[in-house]
């Protein structure tokens, strides 16, 4: 497992966060550009599940994000190797999911900061991406202080995005 931020550790997401995961999914707010969740049990289920096979087959997928200092869990970052509609290629995009309780926080920018200098210093890929909802505001302030732009908009999983990216040629510049 990565050793983790100043304030965050992170952790294999497991059964271990089931009903954080939970009390996540059953949030409105929380997961409104998700398609929609009729039972956040279930579907907390098959997240961890899907999860665990990423890491098995790709080596990465989210990893819960432990307060240091209080033990709590923050909510899930990590990188995700997507492919988008109607490409045959594959990207490495770090998403994050904070609990409604951590928002505002930094906790998300510091996260997704760690996620993809560990990409780029680990010569994974040499771009990295986030991809959000057209209308997710919050997310894409952390794309940006993630020193991210958008590249364009697109169709994934049949939701309206903006693909944010950063190159490594681009984050090599960052102060």
């Amino acid at each position: 497992m990565l050793e983790g931020t100043k304030r965050l550790r992170f952790d294999r997401l497991s059964d271990a966060y089931k009903a954080d995961l939970i009390e996540f999914f059953s949030h409105p707010e929380a997961t409104k550009f998700f398609n929609p969740i009729e039972n956040p049990e279930e579907f907390t289920d098959a997240w961890i599940e899907k999860s665990q096979w990423r890491h098995d087959n790709h080596g990465y997928s989210f990893s819960a994000l432990i307060d240091k200092e209080t033990n709590e869990f923050v909510g899930q970052c990590g990188i995700l190797i997507q492919t988008l509609d109607g490409e045959d290629n594959t990207h490495y995009e770090v998403g994050y999911h904070l609990m409604p309780r951590h928002w505002k926080k930094g906790y998300a920018t510091e996260a997704a900061q760690f996620f993809r200098n560990h990409v780029f210093k680990e010569g994974l890929a040499d771009e990295v991406i986030s991809i959000i909802h057209v209308d997710n505001e919050p997310s894409k302030r952390v794309a940006r202080r993630n020193g991210m732009k958008v590249a364009r908009k697109a169709t994934f999983r049949g939701w309206p995005v903006e693909i944010f990216s950063i190159t490594k040629e681009e984050w090599e510049k960052l102060p």
